[in-house]
């Protein structure tokens, strides 16, 4: 078990970090997060259940809003698990905070590639056909969910690791794969650049996988610098006191 440990989240060993911030109080990390459960719930319900449920898995963006909804679910449950330091395992590859610390990571990827890739590409085409309530609910599910991983990326102290991009492209090939299923067995795509019969198709199956891993190295450096420099200013404010 520990080397599989080490070999999921490397040496030394993480630390629980999920009730930490960097620069807001504990106490308003949380009313955040809470703010931002049920804000999702809204979206995930209004853009996901009542619209035809799990049918809708077939598109990336509605599994985008699913891995956010279950970040903000797991990381609310976090708060009741470990009230105590002691509750704490750290070196258990499978803790449940550690599965919410990846559900990060595979949100946050996913919500820099889904925006993109859906404004840029997707949405000029369509335009005709996204007004009133489509719109707003297009905007839900291409932008709010994004906003609030966005914004939880610059308080938290969540980390990233660099193995674990591996998830994120085993999550990027199994949805290629479902895309591939679905599309053969409806009869038509389910985007109109991925019909995998030219080369088009492949060309932006790449590019997705290339932005989602840049999101996911985003990510990376974003954990890395404001937690450097959040570590170093309670140093300093420790040494100051002291």
């Amino acid at each position: 078990m520990g080397q599989f440990h080490d070999y999921l989240w490397g040496t030394p060993t993480p630390r629980f970090t999920m009730k930490d911030s960097t620069c807001i109080s504990p106490t308003a990390l949380f009313y955040y997060r809470l703010l931002a459960f049920f804000i999702q719930t809204f979206v995930f319900f209004w853009t996901f259940i009542l619209d035809g449920g799990l049918v809708l898995l077939k598109y990336m963006t509605l599994w985008g809003v699913t891995w956010v909804y279950l970040y903000f679910i797991g990381v609310l449950l976090c708060y009741r698990l470990y009230r105590v330091e002691e509750h704490v395992n750290h070196k258990n590859p499978l803790a449940f905070w550690k599965f919410v610390n990846v559900i990060f990571e595979l949100a946050f990827s996913l919500q820099v590639l889904i925006p993109l890739f859906y404004w840029l590409i997707l949405f000029p085409g369509l335009t005709e056909e996204h007004h009133g309530i489509k719109l707003q609910k297009t905007i839900c599910v291409h932008f709010v969910s994004g906003l609030l991983v966005w914004i939880e990326i610059c308080i938290n102290k969540v980390n990233f690791y660099i193995r674990h991009v591996f998830i994120l492209l085993g999550f990027l090939l199994f949805y290629a794969v479902l895309n591939f299923i679905v599309t053969q067995a409806e009869g038509y795509p389910i985007y109109s650049v991925v019909t995998w019969k030219d080369f088009g198709t492949y060309l932006y199956l790449t590019l997705a996988a290339l932005v989602a891993t840049l999101g996911f190295c985003l990510g990376l450096f974003l954990t890395r610098k404001k937690n450097k420099k959040a570590d170093l200013t309670s140093s300093i404010l420790s040494e100051s006191f002291y």
